[in-house]
């Protein structure tokens, strides 16, 4: 009954081999499809692009254009970030000043209480601030977050405040603020 030249071993052998070769074609038919399909959007992208710019007004393209120019280089960024030495008092008075007016508290910088000190690896001009009186929290958060997000960079080194317990006001006395800025 068994007429085949090919016994139970050979023919697992030549089953295994075809499943091979079948895998073998379908992953690299896989990934050829990939390859054409990814190329075909890439060039359908780029001719769509060219397109829309294509469609803009003249008008427009200026306006894009001049956006474009009047960014500042990466370089002018990082400058903004510190000031100089020779800045730095003059910046910290401006800064205190024009943050405490827009958060509406009264204070003043302390003459003569510039300092040069080191925070971490960099340079820092401090000034001590003092309130005329007892200030509202929310306006003296306000003057604080403001001093966070400043530039150049600015940071409270030295902080102390009080609340009178026997008031029921949301006014707290400052009793000792020093403000740094950052400066190469």
């Amino acid at each position: 009954m068994n007429n085949s030249p090919f016994g139970p071993k050979q023919l697992l052998i030549i089953l295994t081999i075809t499943l091979l070769l079948l895998m073998s074609g379908l992953v690299f038919s896989i990934i050829y499809a990939q390859t054409i399909l990814s190329t075909q959007s890439a060039d359908l992208s780029k001719k769509t692009a060219t397109k829309d710019m294509g469609q803009l007004s003249p008008d427009v393209k200026a306006i894009i254009q001049t956006k474009l120019n009047s960014q500042k280089p990466v370089n002018e960024q990082l400058n903004l970030l510190y000031a100089t030495n020779d800045t730095s008092e003059a910046v910290l008075n401006s800064n205190i000043n024009k943050y405490s007016e827009k958060a509406g508290v009264s204070l003043k910088v302390a003459p003569n209480s510039f300092v040069d000190i080191a925070l971490g690896n960099s340079r820092a001009k401090a000034v001590d601030v003092v309130f005329d009186n007892y200030v509202k929290y929310d306006q003296f958060y306000k003057f604080i977050s403001y001093i966070d997000k400043s530039l150049p960079k600015m940071q409270i080194i030295n902080l102390s405040i009080k609340r009178d317990a026997s008031s029921s006001s949301d006014e707290i006395k400052v009793n000792n603020l020093k403000i740094a800025v950052y400066y190469k």
